[in-house]
């Protein structure tokens, strides 16, 4: 798979890693069959012509004995009809086929009519693409891997391709991000209950010895989460969370943005951290996208680089908080050129785009699937959805979905993303 460039505007040079060489990929919804149905059709067509209409005369019950030979006769040949039936039929009925659901390719409607297929479009926005309906569902982790993949786990980082997949880095990890071919910032696993220099950070550098780069601030109860890289002005930064403090009253976590190099800090702000926790960040084009959580509710957090105004959910069809249920939206991610935005509604993947506020995509999963969804990662062709089933456990392996719906999983389990460097 070739790699594709990313068009940096003025300020941005590179964005995180999370795409692919562009592929058709057309807004997918799922709908139900049109079903078929009798139409034009008159009572007689349907339930058979009256007796008078087909001079017919039905016996006449003031007949005497004629009338009940031949009702006993009528009886007899009911009962004996009914007997046949259960000898052969077993008095079971036939089943109810099972129907799967249906991709429909083109905007979302409730058009009935089979329109004939066209060439796609080779982007996600398709505003005039016809309507067309397709058999083709969403399997459960059966489709082949078509995407290169970075992975961090307990058993080292893995570039992961179609051909397999290799060892790059040995150890054990909580995530990975690929700053060139033989360069990498990682955050390794460790005790982070006990010790909060086990959150430190590190860059490794082809065989060179790994260099902690970013760690917590000396004397201080500081635990540190890497959530994304991004490089601006000839220096790689890391995009981390900060949390510190020990009880309700001083915990907080902090959101920023660390030169690798430099050792630069630009602070984002702080947010109470008691009982609060957040989901993965990610970057896209100066825009910051994740998830504040909390006892009982979420919500959307929308950050922006330099003073730019950041996204707000009003406008995107979002809600500024959730309370805990089980398909509200969550879980949301941009894509590294910061014009889609993605989130899952229980066990459904939403895509939009960000400027039209248009819902380009989605996606149902297998029932019950969305619950163990941990964070999304937004490609151009494919969105890698990591999960965890417990929080606090180790990351199961990762989903892989293209525009076509079909899953693939990634052969190593840990924290997923695309591998662009």
């Amino acid at each position: 798979m070739a790699d594709s460039e990313k068009t940096p505007d003025d300020s941005w040079e590179l964005v995180r890693p999370s795409g692919q060489p562009t592929v058709p990929m057309n807004p997918v919804h799922y709908a139900k069959s049109p079903s078929s149905a009798v139409t034009g059709s008159d009572p007689a067509a349907l339930f058979g012509a009256s007796d008078e209409s087909r001079g017919l005369n039905r016996p006449n019950r003031q007949n005497g004995t004629p009338f009940m030979v031949g009702l006993m006769s009528f009886v007899g040949m009911v009962i004996v009809g009914l007997v046949l039936v259960l000898v052969f039929d077993g008095g079971q009925q036939t089943a109810t086929p099972i129907t799967a659901p249906v991709l429909s390719f083109g905007p979302q409607s409730t058009a009935e009519t089979v329109q004939p297929a066209t060439t796609p479009p080779s982007s996600l926005v398709a505003t005039t693409t016809p309507t067309r309906i397709t058999t083709t569902t969403v399997p459960i982790a059966g489709a082949p891997l078509v995407d290169s993949l970075l992975t961090a786990g307990p058993d080292g980082v893995y570039a992961v391709d179609p051909t397999g997949k290799t060892r790059l880095i040995d150890g054990s990890y909580e995530r990975a991000f690929a700053l060139s071919s033989d360069s990498f910032l990682v955050q390794p696993e460790g005790d982070t209950a006990v010790d909060p220099d086990e959150t430190s950070i590190y860059l490794v550098e082809g065989d060179a010895v790994p260099k902690k780069v970013i760690a917590p601030e000396p004397g201080v109860d500081e635990w540190l989460t890497l959530h994304d890289v991004i490089r601006r002005g000839g220096d790689w930064f890391a995009l981390i969370s900060a949390r510190s403090g020990t009880g309700p009253e001083d915990t907080t976590i902090s959101i920023r943005l660390v030169g690798v190099s430099s050792g630069s800090d630009i602070s984002f702000g702080e947010i109470a951290g008691w009982e609060t926790s957040l989901g993965r960040l990610s970057l896209g084009n100066g825009n910051v996208v994740g998830e504040i959580r909390t006892v009982s509710s979420h919500s959307p957090l929308f950050l922006a680089l330099d003073g730019a105004e950041s996204l707000e959910p009003t406008p995107l069809g979002l809600a500024e908080t959730y309370d805990d249920c089980n398909v509200c939206p969550r879980a949301f991610a941009i894509d590294d050129g910061g014009q889609r935005l993605a989130w899952i509604e229980g066990d459904v993947v939403v895509v939009i785009d960000i400027a039209t506020t248009d819902r380009l995509a989605t996606f149902t999963l297998p029932d019950g699937t969305g619950a163990v969804i941990d964070s999304l990662e937004l490609g151009r062709s494919s969105i890698v959805m990591n999960r965890r089933q417990f929080a606090n456990q180790p990351m199961l392996a990762a989903w892989i979905i293209d525009g076509d719906g079909n899953i693939a999983t990634a052969p190593v389990s840990g924290f997923s993303l695309f591998n662009v460097r």
